[in-house]
């Protein structure tokens, strides 16, 4: 319980805490794995524990993409920022797709 509570006040912070962290960078070196490695022609892409969206903001835009987070405070702010994708409560070490 008290982690559960920790989180949900990290989330308002999240965004400031990272605030120098390069998205946009990152999200480009993510790219190029996914090129090198990736067997099919497929789209879709799936961000576990996706945060408050801040690398989907960039990833969105070359991928049909979903996030899960266990958090839903952070899926509440990335909700606002990304408005085209499906953002779900899921918790990684046992989703089901």
């Amino acid at each position: 319980m008290k982690k559960q509570v920790m989180y949900k006040e990290l989330a308002k912070y999240y965004d400031l805490i990272y605030l120098s962290k390069d998205y946009k960078k990152e999200s480009k070196k993510l790219m190029r794995i996914i090129k090198r490695y990736k067997k099919s022609e497929g789209k879709n892409l799936l961000d576990v524990a996706c945060g408050t969206g801040s690398h989907l903001k960039f990833l969105e835009k070359k991928f049909d993409c979903f996030g899960i987070d266990v958090n839903n405070e952070m899926l509440k702010i990335a909700r606002k920022k990304l408005k085209k994708v499906i953002l779900r409560k899921a918790n990684m070490v046992n989703f089901s797709i």
